[in-house]
């Protein structure tokens, strides 16, 4: 009996450890500032706008979107940064090579809310998430985000005589 109830902790233990770990999940993020400007800058749009995370094996892998000339492309990093949780938060840093400098972030994720906080020297960005539990459903709001952003973008081109 006592090493059924040991048994039985044990798995309510690693369940619940494993439920409230982040890894194999993600958050995709609006920029609601951003949002509620509309296209006035279609170029600031892409950029900050949405915001993308997985979290896999220890490490916050980000995806931001980019133009290149005129489509709009997925750019994901492949090696993520480590974070750190705690009972309120998930946090990590990143450093970006920018102009020969070193450009640090600190990203804190609110585990209540799903509000993300991206500052810097430079900077600070505020987002509301959604949690997405499965890999193909977040590669599905990957994708989806980027046509919403193409046809922005084609519809400001549109405006163009060339």
């Amino acid at each position: 009996m006592r090493a059924l109830c040991l048994c039985l902790g044990l798995v309510i233990w690693s369940v619940t450890a494993q439920a409230a770990s982040p890894d194999d999940k993600g958050l995709l993020c609006t920029n609601q500032t951003v949002a509620d400007e509309g296209g006035a800058n279609i170029d600031r749009v892409i950029a900050e706008k949405f915001f993308a995370v997985w979290f896999e094996q220890g490490a916050a892998l980000r995806t931001v979107w980019r133009r290149q000339n005129d489509t709009i492309v997925i750019h994901s990093v492949s090696a993520g940064s480590r974070y750190r949780t705690n009972s309120r938060a998930i946090d990590w840093t990143s450093k970006t090579l920018v102009d020969g400098q070193t450009r640090e972030n600190n990203y804190i994720v609110d585990r209540q809310s799903l509000a993300l906080n991206i500052s810097s020297t430079i900077s600070a960005l505020a987002y509301e998430c959604e949690l997405i539990e499965t890999k193909r459903s977040y590669d599905d709001a990957l994708d989806d985000t980027r046509q919403t952003l193409q046809a922005a973008y084609d519809k400001e081109l549109a405006t163009n005589k060339l």
